[in-house]
């Protein structure tokens, strides 16, 4: 599995209060049964939220699974359904970011939901 993309930040927010959902990644894995979905969370230049919680929902063939993560040391959060053979679309959604220092600006993010078809 990789790692999403280097976050991008949106020119003219310079400010390291704002908080951003940079990008969702999505992969399936262990033989086409689950899906695992990375979501980079950074501040207003581009450093990493690591105590943000991430909220997600998904809908499709893999509903279950994680719901709330927190980011590593690299602002990823990492969330993964459950295992299943069902075939099909599985669409992830980005509900919501918490932070200490910042709340999340949904017209601020880059890329909130994502989906792939397994």
């Amino acid at each position: 599995m990789e790692p999403p993309p280097e976050v991008p930040v949106p020119p003219g927010d310079d400010y390291p209060d704002s908080l951003l959902s940079a990008d969702i990644s999505l992969n399936v894995v262990s033989r086409d049964t689950q899906v695992i979905a990375q979501v980079a969370v950074v501040d207003g230049i581009g450093q990493p939220a690591v105590d943000a919680t991430v909220k997600e929902a998904r809908s499709g063939v893999k509903t279950k699974g994680d719901t709330s993560r927190i980011p590593g040391s690299d602002g990823v959060a990492t969330f993964y359904s459950t295992r299943s053979r069902a075939a099909g679309a599985v669409e992830f959604c980005v509900l919501d970011i918490t932070w200490s220092r910042s709340t999340f600006n949904p017209d601020a993010r880059l890329q909130i939901r994502e989906t792939i078809e397994k």
